[in-house]
């Protein structure tokens, strides 16, 4: 098939079902549950066809005439982080301006923002090249336009939605745009997504298929690995009866003849300046990489056998817990000395250290390695040497950032992750959350910036999350785990089991993550968890719902609210 008729398939199939609207009522018609427990599964279907389009547009940029480089190439290669993508090409550019309509479709966590988010992808990107494609495009004498856009459109959805080989959509293989996804969030969202796609099937049906066929198979899947094997019923119910009518010859259906640079898309491809990023954004964005909360205690000091310690840690619960996921390591470059000078730093998030009350969140390793200083150079060599040979193997995965120490210093020592905090409990009991001690906190009763839960209601973390996003979208506040309304002191059993459920809630569940710090602290001999809370720049989400402070109690935010308090 030429490059031009499948990018032709896939952008019918994207414009298809980016109709939001004629979704929505499909899942109110013909689903009990509401529409807010398939949107993600909608947007997973939307972001893979804008994958599979994305990658068509790239790597065949001479059919429409998009200028390229050997940079640019040569990224294509690798799995490349688009923000620091410097390719000075029309490619590059083009790929930049999908990637920020991807990202607002990704961080869109409600029914409005989504469907404003769709409308900017179809205005944006669908309309101006659908204008190149009807301009430029020669269509097959038969059958007809509509039959053979249709007959593509499907194509496109069997190749790239339908094909789960590795486990996830095939168009999420491209490296480009998945950086936003994760295969905890396919998996959970599943059996939408496969909804959606019998969705999308459905309206593009070509008129010679037959759709009973595929009904039935498709929706009793369960898994990525069972609807790969509907592949083979995916295509004998939309394309054989097709090709069995037309004939095989696909190459013939569309084809594309340009001759030079469409003007339909020319703002698509100037680009625009990258986007500075300060170096707290920056560091904000690491420690808070891949839903991880940032560290509330941190070691920090020179000699590398806590590095050595804290991996060897790391990989023995790797390996008791027999999983593959990678340990997250972050390397720190600093630029001014006259060789190599970095610091290191370990997420232990979730690994279940935080058990043994050594460590907890990010470890923060400063000035940890030179190359050009005696004693420092000989611990350079021991730690890159090991953690390359770690890297090799899988166990940790890399990620690098260039800044002054001085910088990264001061960025612990404001977010208060300089140091170990004290353990001793007299001590402990004079840290303040939300600006007031615990004592003070208790004292003063709930209110709009405090809530107290005697236990975990109803064993459930999501509904204290309620109360957590409440908060956070309000001013922030303080949540007390162990109290009741009254304030009188219960306590709470097994804290850490808790701290390890609600923190994980937080970073995976609520959208964007938050980075509440979760706390333990002794009143009346027994334990009680401290949530504390910070206001935020953007509104969290639970299920597409977001909530507010009032009073002692919490509401919906109305659309008409969020779009007045944080636009």
């Amino acid at each position: 098939m030429s490059p031009g008729a499948e990018a032709l398939g896939i952008h019918h199939s994207l414009s298809t079902i980016s109709d939001i609207d004629s979704y929505t009522k499909w899942v109110q018609r013909s689903r009990e549950e509401p529409i807010e427990e398939y949107l993600d599964g909608y947007r997973i279907l939307v972001r893979a066809c804008l994958q599979s389009f994305q990658d068509k547009l790239t790597s065949f940029p001479e059919v429409f005439h998009i200028d390229t480089n050997l940079e640019f190439r040569r990224a294509r290669g690798e799995i490349a982080d688009i923000d620091s993508l410097r390719a000075n090409s029309e490619a590059a550019n083009l790929l930049k301006y999908i990637d920020r309509i991807d990202d607002q479709i990704h961080s869109a966590h409600n029914a409005e923002y989504l469907s404003e988010a769709i409308s900017n992808l179809r205005k944006q990107l669908l309309l101006p090249f659908e204008d190149v494609l009807d301009e430029y495009g020669t269509y097959a004498t038969e059958p007809s336009e509509e039959e053979i856009r249709k007959y593509l459109a499907c194509f496109s959805l069997v190749t790239y939605a339908n094909d789960a080989t590795r486990g996830y959509p095939e168009a999420f293989q491209y490296g480009w745009l998945d950086n936003r996804s994760n295969l905890e969030e396919l998996d959970e969202n599943f059996e939408s997504y496969r909804d959606t796609l019998f969705w999308a099937y459905s309206i593009l049906e070509p008129d010679v298929c037959d759709i009973d066929i595929l009904r039935d198979d498709l929706l009793a899947v369960e898994d990525w690995k069972e609807l790969d094997l509907e592949f083979r019923t995916a295509r004998e119910a939309l394309l054989d009866p097709f090709e069995d009518r037309h004939g095989r010859r696909r190459e013939n259906l569309f084809e594309l003849n340009i001759n030079e640079r469409p003007t339909a898309i020319e703002n698509l491809l100037s680009g625009a300046p990258d986007p500075v990023v300060s170096q707290e954004k920056q560091l904000n964005r690491i420690f808070l990489w891949d839903f991880a909360t940032r560290a509330n205690d941190v070691l920090a000091g020179p000699r590398p056998v806590g590095i050595f310690m804290t991996l060897f840690g790391l990989r023995r619960m790797r390996e008791r817990l027999d999983t593959d996921t990678p340990i997250q390591f972050r390397r720190f470059v600093h630029p001014t000395g006259p060789g190599n000078d970095y610091s290191y730093a370990i997420d232990t998030t979730g690994w279940g250290l935080e058990e043994t009350g050594m460590l907890r969140g990010w470890v923060v390793f400063t000035h940890a390695a030179t190359d050009y200083s005696g004693q420092g150079s000989h611990q350079y060599r021991m730690i890159e040497t090991h953690v390359k040979e770690l890297e090799s193997e899988g166990v940790v995965e890399i990620e690098e950032m260039t800044l002054d120490e001085d910088s990264l210093v001061q960025y612990l020592d404001e977010h208060s992750m300089r140091r170990s905090p004290p353990t001793s409990t007299n001590t402990r009991n004079q840290q303040e959350y939300d600006g007031r001690r615990l004592t003070e906190i208790i004292r003063g009763g709930e209110g709009e910036r405090t809530e107290f839960k005697r236990q975990l209601p109803d064993n459930s973390v999501k509904k204290l999350g309620t109360e957590v996003a409440a908060l956070a979208n309000h001013k922030g506040g303080v949540l007390l785990l162990g109290v009741d309304d009254q304030g009188e002191i219960y306590g709470v059993e097994k804290p850490d089991n808790l701290d390890n459920r609600i923190s994980g809630f937080l970073r995976s569940k609520l959208k964007p993550p938050l980075a509440a710090e979760i706390h333990i602290e002794t009143a009346q001999d027994v334990n009680i968890l401290i949530v504390d809370i910070p206001d935020v720049e953007e509104p969290v989400a639970i299920d597409y719902t977001y909530y507010v402070r009032s009073g002692r109690n919490k509401e919906r935010m109305l659309y008409s609210e969020l779009k007045e308090k944080y636009d």
